[in-house]
């Protein structure tokens, strides 16, 4: 079971201006190409998979190339994250949870960062992605050290961004004592218990060209 599901690569040779959704068009392409190996079962073989299921995964899958393909050219150019790959902080595959902590140790641990979207651009590739694949994702985001005010694992403010889409509208929606950290539902961002184990999501990682994959 590979470990890291790769969605950017640094080599994909697409000639447009702006790369940073390119190499998520050339990813996807590779990821279905090699989706048995990233999670044990080989969509493409009628006979390990219902039937009814492959033809739901293969709309999925083009619905989300198209969308990507279809946002490329709204991609700011002076995008503030250069990321070379982007991967799900999943140790076992795609789907499978972690606690909030862990989803960011996860990242720590294969060499990589968790991925904070600094853009409206950067925000829609978690949106995509939760699109995609239907299953929440975790932020790197919390109000841990002080009720009430989100900030990133790096300490910046994430409070305000008129781009971040809560749920029902509400910023910290669902927030309270116990429900510090931050995750991407089908209806938009809400506050969630971080280290229960009944509430377990990926994260998003990336990592800074060169490329190197540690294991």
């Amino acid at each position: 079971v590979v470990e890291l599901i790769e969605l950017a690569l640094l080599q994909c040779p697409l000639p447009v201006a702006n790369m940073f959704l390119t190499k998520c068009i050339c990813c996807i392409v590779i990821l279905f190409c090699s989706i048995d190996r990233i999670t044990g079962v080989d969509f493409r073989d009628s006979r390990r998979m219902p039937p009814d299921l492959l033809p739901q995964f293969m709309i999925r899958m083009n619905l989300g190339i198209e969308e990507i393909n279809s946002r490329i050219d709204m991609i700011n150019e002076q995008a503030k994250v250069k990321w070379s790959s982007l991967m799900f902080s999943t140790p076992e595959r795609l789907g499978a949870g972690l606690t909030w902590m862990a989803s960011l140790n996860t990242c720590w641990k294969k060499g990589a960062l968790p991925f904070v979207p600094k853009t409206p651009e950067e925000f829609q590739m978690y949106q995509m992605m939760r699109k995609i694949y239907d299953v929440d994702i975790w932020l790197p985001a919390s109000d841990v050290v002080q009720e009430g005010k989100l900030v990133w694992f790096d300490g910046q403010d994430a409070m305000g961004s008129d781009w971040l889409i809560w749920h029902s509208g509400t910023e910290l929606h669902d927030n309270s004592d116990d429900k510090d950290c931050l995750v991407m539902g089908e209806t938009g961002l809400r506050m969630h218990q971080c280290g229960d184990n009944q509430f377990v999501y990926p994260g998003m990682c990336y990592k800074i060209a060169p490329f190197r994959y540690i294991p």
